[in-house]
């Protein structure tokens, strides 16, 4: 029996879709957030914990697009906790610290 999840549709206000199976299937969502600081020459996952999504049975593929350039800043990882909250890793390449932009990712995931 599929899982089912009500998820929000990129480019709408208030508008969803319900009813979307979560495995075998891929769907995107819009995430908006502010993210903590990344201090220097490290990585460090952040928990974007408005986007609650399906817990993966047996694995999900996860892609984050952040849409603008951030120098040194760059996105290595992205998963899905046993809560279902979309964490991100961030990679911070330079010699201090970065704060990631406040703006809207686009995330795409694919249900194994």
């Amino acid at each position: 029996m599929a899982e089912y999840v009500t998820a929000q549709l990129p480019g709408t206000s208030g508008a969803s879709v319900t009813n979307v199976p979560t495995y075998g299937v891929m769907y995107f969502l819009v995430v908006t957030g502010t993210v903590t600081t990344v201090i220097l020459n490290t990585t460090a996952e952040r928990t974007i914990a408005t986007c609650t999504l399906p817990i993966p049975v047996n694995g999900a593929v996860v892609k984050v697009t952040k849409p603008t350039l951030q120098a040194g800043l760059g996105i290595v990882n992205a998963r899905i906790d046993t809560s279902g909250n979309l964490i991100i890793c961030y990679a911070n390449l330079t010699g201090s610290s970065i704060q990631p932009t406040n703006e809207t990712y686009a995330v795409e995931v694919t249900y194994l």
